[in-house]
């Protein structure tokens, strides 16, 4: 089965002075609305296009990175290195895709995301921003990560979970389930944030921690070690086998010496 596009003399040069050429399509592509003789985006060499996918408008895709399935690049979008994006994932904006990481599924990355280094996401999650994911950062489900947030090293959001602001989850960190973490708030060290728990404001969740049920932490401690387990409600937090509200568990970790 021969390419569905071909390389034209148009060109122009990527970053790192790399010479991208434009393609045109040769044959009519199904469900993406693209017809024999339709000029496309960029690409430095037939490999980084394949199957049925597509690149558009003055997007590029060149180094060693591969576009394939029914996978979508346009607007101003760059795929490059050793990246993948597969699938019926959808690249737009000024979005960027670099290094190994890799996209596929349902995915729309968008805006001026930056998904680098060996980060990948998968599912129906949607990407957009200024948010950067990257270190073996996973991104999936219906997951929504925006904003400026910072997703790195080895962390991972899933389910509806969405990750907006100038949040920073990171240090195998998990995020899943309906929570939400937003504003400045900061999750690390393996810490556990699921169900409807919602992490705002300054609030910094980190060790060996698990979040779930009906939790709402706004100005949370830090929490380095033991394996605590945070259960509750709006206003009642339980951990092990006490009760406090968010405010008197604030208080006992900055004095506690049971920690």
């Amino acid at each position: 089965m021969g390419k569905h596009f071909k390389l034209t003399e148009n060109k122009l040069a990527s970053y790192g002075g790399t010479t991208v050429y434009q393609v045109e399509a040769t044959k009519n592509l199904i469900g993406i609305n693209v017809t024999k003789g339709t000029l496309g985006g960029y690409v430095e060499k037939e490999e980084n296009l394949c199957d049925n996918a597509w690149v558009y408008d003055d997007a590029v895709v060149y180094g060693n990175a591969q576009v394939y399935g029914n996978a979508q690049v346009s607007d101003n979008a760059r795929v490059s290195d050793n990246a993948r994006v597969y699938e019926n994932a959808v690249v737009y904006g000024n979005a960027q895709v670099s290094d190994k990481a890799s996209i596929k599924g349902s995915v729309k990355m968008f805006d001026n995301a930056l998904l680098c280094k060996n980060a990948r996401a998968c599912g129906n999650a949607s990407i957009s921003g200024r948010a950067r994911i990257y270190g073996n950062a996973s991104i999936s489900g219906f997951a929504q990560i925006g904003g400026v947030a910072v997703v790195k090293d080895n962390a991972k959001i899933s389910g509806t979970a969405k990750v907006v602001g100038s949040t920073v989850v990171g240090d195998y960190a998990q995020i899943s389930g309906e929570a939400v973490v937003k504003d400045r708030a900061k999750i690390f060290h393996g810490a556990k944030v699921s169900g409807n728990v919602t992490v705002s404001n300054s609030a910094k969740i980190g060790g060996e921690i698990s979040l779930h049920g009906q939790v709402s932490c706004s100005e949370a401690p830090i929490v380095l070690s033991k394996n605590w387990e945070l259960i509750g409600t709006d206003q009642h937090v339980i951990i092990g086998c006490k009760v406090k509200t968010c405010k008197q568990w604030r208080h006992w970790f900055r004095n506690s010496t049971e920690m």
